[in-house]
């Protein structure tokens, strides 16, 4: 007796409740096999499939229940360019499925919202401007629209218009923690950018009170990132080494990572003028790789050999597509410091990048960052500084296992001394000089990261030694970084 739709349906579904997603991926395809033209369930197996980073098989997937009339085609077509953008890059692809979007619903909002990030990932300020202008006319007394906007305005003087209207909104009584947060945080923006020193940084500090207020599930614990740490150094240990598989494909991957604001972006936008390199931003695949191989530094370290090569063929053919045949294809996820022994384990001749910059000016730019409450550090600037300190310590331990295959760039070489710096790293790639690198900025790339502005213009230095600016707010954090190993770098 064949098993009913409805069964196997209930089935799938249960697997997805109770988190089982590779059972759920398989009930599904099952389901699919016997019932082809169930459109939902195409939807649905569509976000099991990205949820593991599978995701060709999940664009076919989005497809299907497309050309099977599901029910809110509009959702399908943002989800694919969500898609398009984040795992493969592709700019085009992703603003012809948002306008497919808003074709279908022309005031769908997350389509919108989702277009203007692209435009702003473009460098297309006008247009970005006229896409959160148009949402905010859709809903006025949205945080996230009013924070953006403003992010796009350079306010010369307190007085002007897109402060007044910042401060006005959060004097409002009726906002969540969360909506603080964002103002918040693009208040200490414009008021830094005019000089407001004192007023942006208290400004910060009570964005970053309000994150935590939002999500006290995320505070930091050094006492668990040193515990990661010993973890992974006892998991690979100074002697030990990484079974060489053979490495082919199109693209070979350079991995460029560190802290957060330490300069990886530019690093990543400078090898980007360079015919040979291809960007492929902050990729998520090797996360998925860690949890299919048992997340834990020890399940990393001694996984099958088969498996590991399984997760080397996705993740190479993902870079194959992005590189559309350039030699090298960057993965700029700064947190992948701690991945470095699962690097080696999927390409032992993999180079790596790593950026340092000033530990003051580093600490100041993440607590000014509105980052993702995981990243908990960012919202204290205590544990910025102990987060930076561990960062070091790990990096000190990949590099006596690998010193030919890590290089560190400084963040204050690459501006102030450009050329030397950036034919050092071509020379660490295998590449010759190329002068396009050095009009980065010129590249029609894709930018996606809170240092979209900046690394769309030509070197500079005016970010050296911002941390003097709020040199009274940061006696704590200097003296414990003058105790510390980096006290070389201050």
């Amino acid at each position: 007796m064949p098993v009913s739709h409805a069964s196997l349906l209930q089935q799938a579904r249960n697997l997805t409740r109770t988190g089982q997603v590779s059972l759920a991926i398989q009930a599904y395809r099952t389901l699919l096999t016997s019932f082809p033209t169930d459109a939902e369930s195409w939807y649905n197996f569509a976000v099991l499939l990205r949820q593991t980073g599978n995701y060709p098989a999940a664009l076919s997937a989005y497809d299907q229940a497309l050309q099977n009339h599901v029910s809110s085609p509009e959702e399908v077509h943002l989800n694919k360019a969500v898609l398009l953008l984040d795992a493969f890059r592709d700019a085009e692809r992703c603003e012809a499925e948002l306008k497919t979007a808003l074709e279908i619903r022309p005031d769908y909002i997350p389509a919108l919202f989702n277009l203007g990030g692209l435009q702003e990932d473009l460098g297309k300020r006008d247009a970005a401007y006229a896409t959160y202008q148009r949402l905010l006319e859709l809903e006025p007394d949205n945080a996230e629209f009013l924070a953006r906007r403003a992010g796009l305005e350079n306010a010369k003087s307190t007085k002007d218009a897109s402060v007044l209207e910042l401060q006005e909104r959060l004097e409002k009584t009726d906002l969540t923690s969360a909506d603080r947060a964002i103002l918040g945080f693009a208040l200490g923006r414009q008021l830094d950018g005019c000089g407001a020193w004192d007023a942006a940084f208290n400004a910060y500090r009570e964005a970053n009170e309000q994150s935590r207020r939002h999500a006290p599930k995320y505070r930091y614990s050094s006492e668990a990132e040193k515990s990661r740490l010993e973890s992974l150094q006892t998991a690979f240990p100074v002697t030990s080494s990484v079974t060489a598989l053979e490495q082919v494909g199109f693209s070979e991957p350079t991995f460029i990572l560190g802290m957060f604001r330490s300069g990886s972006t530019l690093v990543e936008q400078v090898l980007s003028g360079h015919p040979d390199i291809g960007s492929g931003g902050e990729l998520d695949m090797l996360a998925h790789i860690s949890r299919s191989l048992g997340r834990q530094p020890h399940h990393i370290a001694n996984a099958p050999t088969d498996k590991v090569e399984n997760a080397r063929k996705h993740y190479q053919a993902l870079i194959n597509k992005i590189g559309q045949g350039r030699k090298i294809v960057t993965d700029k996820r700064p947190e992948n410091f701690w991945e470095i022994g699962l690097i080696k384990r999927l390409f032992p001749k993999a180079k790596i990048i790593h950026t340092r910059r000033h530990p003051l000016d580093n600490c100041l730019s993440v607590y000014f960052q509105h980052l993702h409450p995981s990243l908990s550090y960012a919202m204290d600037l205590d544990a910025c500084a102990e987060h930076l300190l561990i960062e070091r310590q790990m990096m000190a331990h990949w590099k006596q296992l690998w010193p030919e295959d890590i290089m560190t760039v400084d963040y204050a070489d690459m501006v102030l001394k450009p050329e030397e710096t950036i034919s050092g790293v071509l020379s660490f790639l295998g590449l010759p000089w190329n002068e396009a690198c050095l009009r980065f900025y010129e590249t029609p790339n894709i930018v996606r990261t809170a240092s979209v502005w900046q690394v769309r213009q030509a070197l500079h230095a005016k970010s050296l030694g911002r941390w003097k600016l709020y040199d009274a707010h940061l006696q704590a954090i200097r003296n414990r970084l003058h105790q510390s190993g980096v006290a070389d770098e201050l």
